[in-house]
Protein backbone atom coordinates (compact mmCIF):
# COMPACT_ATOMS: atom_id res chain seq x y z
CA UNK A 1 0.00 0.00 0.00
CA UNK A 2 1.10 3.53 -0.84
CA UNK A 3 0.19 6.88 0.75
CA UNK A 4 0.82 9.67 -0.02
CA UNK A 5 -1.09 13.56 1.09
CA UNK A 6 -1.15 17.24 -0.78
CA UNK A 7 -2.26 20.12 0.03
CA UNK A 8 -3.07 23.53 -2.35
CA UNK A 9 1.19 23.86 -2.96
CA UNK A 10 2.58 20.78 -1.08
CA UNK A 11 2.67 17.39 -1.43
CA UNK A 12 4.25 14.84 1.08
CA UNK A 13 6.63 12.23 0.38
CA UNK A 14 5.45 8.82 -0.71
CA UNK A 15 5.31 6.16 1.70
CA UNK A 16 5.22 2.55 0.82
CA UNK A 17 3.92 1.17 4.20
CA UNK A 18 5.74 -2.01 5.16
CA UNK A 19 2.80 -4.48 6.43
CA UNK A 20 3.40 -6.28 9.79
CA UNK A 21 -0.10 -7.52 9.95
CA UNK A 22 -1.32 -11.55 9.35
CA UNK A 23 -2.93 -9.96 5.78
CA UNK A 24 -1.00 -6.85 4.77
CA UNK A 25 -1.11 -3.05 6.15
CA UNK A 26 -3.00 -2.92 9.80
CA UNK A 27 -3.87 0.14 11.55
CA UNK A 28 -0.54 0.37 13.74
CA UNK A 29 1.33 0.31 10.51
CA UNK A 30 -0.38 3.21 9.63
CA UNK A 31 0.22 5.04 12.90
CA UNK A 32 3.88 4.11 12.89
CA UNK A 33 4.27 5.18 8.95
CA UNK A 34 2.51 7.91 8.50
CA UNK A 35 0.55 9.56 11.17
CA UNK A 36 3.53 10.20 13.52
CA UNK A 37 6.46 10.79 11.42
CA UNK A 38 4.68 12.49 9.00
CA UNK A 39 0.92 13.73 9.70
CA UNK A 40 1.46 15.16 13.46
CA UNK A 41 4.59 17.02 12.71
CA UNK A 42 2.75 18.63 9.20
CA UNK A 43 0.07 19.97 11.60
CA UNK A 44 2.80 21.40 14.43
CA UNK A 45 5.01 23.21 11.69
CA UNK A 46 7.73 20.87 12.09
CA UNK A 47 8.16 19.90 8.24
CA UNK A 48 8.53 22.39 5.65
CA UNK A 49 4.63 22.16 5.18
CA UNK A 50 3.21 25.38 6.80
CA UNK A 51 -0.36 24.21 7.48
CA UNK A 52 -2.90 27.04 7.38
CA UNK A 53 -5.24 27.48 10.36
CA UNK A 54 -8.27 26.17 8.05
CA UNK A 55 -6.35 22.85 7.00
CA UNK A 56 -7.78 20.04 7.23
CA UNK A 57 -6.72 16.13 6.95
CA UNK A 58 -8.87 14.04 4.76
CA UNK A 59 -8.71 10.72 4.94
CA UNK A 60 -10.53 8.61 2.28
CA UNK A 61 -12.39 4.89 3.53
CA UNK A 62 -9.42 2.74 3.55
CA UNK A 63 -9.67 0.12 6.21
CA UNK A 64 -6.32 0.98 7.69
CA UNK A 65 -8.29 4.66 8.35
CA UNK A 66 -10.47 3.12 10.84
CA UNK A 67 -12.04 4.18 13.92
CA UNK A 68 -10.56 2.40 16.08
CA UNK A 69 -9.59 4.07 19.57
CA UNK A 70 -5.84 3.73 19.31
CA UNK A 71 -5.94 6.27 15.57
CA UNK A 72 -8.62 7.89 17.25
CA UNK A 73 -6.40 9.25 19.86
CA UNK A 74 -3.76 9.37 17.91
CA UNK A 75 -5.22 11.80 15.96
CA UNK A 76 -6.78 13.73 18.47
CA UNK A 77 -3.59 14.40 20.68
CA UNK A 78 -1.66 16.54 18.01
CA UNK A 79 -4.93 18.00 16.97
CA UNK A 80 -5.31 16.86 13.43
CA UNK A 81 -7.99 18.45 12.26
CA UNK A 82 -10.09 15.75 10.53
CA UNK A 83 -12.64 16.60 7.53
CA UNK A 84 -16.02 15.19 8.68
CA UNK A 85 -17.42 14.23 5.09
CA UNK A 86 -19.67 11.41 4.24
CA UNK A 87 -18.49 8.07 3.86
CA UNK A 88 -17.80 6.81 0.09
CA UNK A 89 -17.14 10.37 -1.20
CA UNK A 90 -14.78 10.29 -3.36
CA UNK A 91 -15.69 13.47 -4.95
CA UNK A 92 -14.83 15.33 -2.24
CA UNK A 93 -11.42 14.46 -1.78
CA UNK A 94 -8.76 15.93 -4.10
CA UNK A 95 -6.10 13.23 -3.50
CA UNK A 96 -8.37 10.71 -6.28
CA UNK A 97 -7.60 12.78 -8.74
CA UNK A 98 -4.00 13.17 -8.26
CA UNK A 99 -3.82 9.10 -7.94
CA UNK A 100 -5.96 9.06 -11.04
CA UNK A 101 -3.34 11.14 -12.65
CA UNK A 102 0.07 8.78 -11.52
CA UNK A 103 -2.26 5.98 -12.96
CA UNK A 104 -2.49 7.36 -16.22
CA UNK A 105 0.98 8.46 -16.56
CA UNK A 106 1.88 4.82 -15.61
CA UNK A 107 -0.53 3.27 -17.93
CA UNK A 108 1.63 5.46 -20.60
CA UNK A 109 4.72 4.08 -20.16
CA UNK A 110 6.04 2.32 -23.09
CA UNK A 111 6.50 -1.06 -20.66
CA UNK A 112 4.60 -1.37 -17.86
CA UNK A 113 5.61 -2.49 -14.68
CA UNK A 114 5.72 -6.12 -14.31
CA UNK A 115 6.21 -6.41 -10.70
CA UNK A 116 5.90 -5.10 -7.07
CA UNK A 117 9.75 -3.52 -6.79
CA UNK A 118 9.33 -1.29 -10.99
CA UNK A 119 5.50 -0.64 -9.94
CA UNK A 120 7.20 1.20 -6.46
CA UNK A 121 9.75 2.88 -9.10
CA UNK A 122 7.23 3.91 -11.23
CA UNK A 123 5.01 5.82 -8.58
CA UNK A 124 7.87 7.16 -6.82
CA UNK A 125 9.07 8.62 -10.40
CA UNK A 126 6.06 9.65 -11.29
CA UNK A 127 4.73 11.27 -7.75
CA UNK A 128 8.16 13.05 -8.20
CA UNK A 129 7.52 14.92 -11.45
CA UNK A 130 4.38 15.86 -10.38
CA UNK A 131 3.80 19.72 -8.92
CA UNK A 132 1.35 21.34 -7.29
CA UNK A 133 -0.43 22.95 -10.60
CA UNK A 134 -1.10 19.17 -11.18
CA UNK A 135 -3.65 19.24 -8.44
CA UNK A 136 -4.76 22.77 -7.34
CA UNK A 137 -7.20 23.12 -9.65
CA UNK A 138 -9.05 20.00 -7.80
CA UNK A 139 -8.51 21.33 -4.44
CA UNK A 140 -9.96 25.08 -5.74
CA UNK A 141 -13.02 23.12 -7.17
CA UNK A 142 -14.08 21.89 -3.57
CA UNK A 143 -16.88 24.86 -3.20
CA UNK A 144 -18.39 23.81 -6.66
CA UNK A 145 -18.11 20.06 -5.76
CA UNK A 146 -19.60 20.72 -2.12
CA UNK A 147 -22.99 22.78 -3.80
CA UNK A 148 -23.17 19.60 -6.03
CA UNK A 149 -23.37 17.37 -3.12
CA UNK A 150 -25.45 19.52 -0.78
CA UNK A 151 -27.89 20.22 -4.28
CA UNK A 152 -27.74 15.80 -5.07
CA UNK A 153 -28.34 15.55 -1.47
CA UNK A 154 -25.05 13.33 -1.15
CA UNK A 155 -25.17 11.82 -4.41
CA UNK A 156 -21.94 10.90 -5.77
CA UNK A 157 -20.75 13.75 -8.19
CA UNK A 158 -18.25 13.48 -11.52
CA UNK A 159 -14.88 15.08 -11.09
Amino acid sequence: MVWGAISYDWKSPLVFLDDTGPKGVIDKDYLHQVLEPIVAPAFINLLEYDASPKAQYIEDQAPIHATGRMLRETKNIPGIPLHKRPPSSPDLNPIKNVWWILKQRIKAWDTFPQNIHNLRKAVQEESDQLQPSAWKQYIASMPVRLAQVKERKVMQIEF
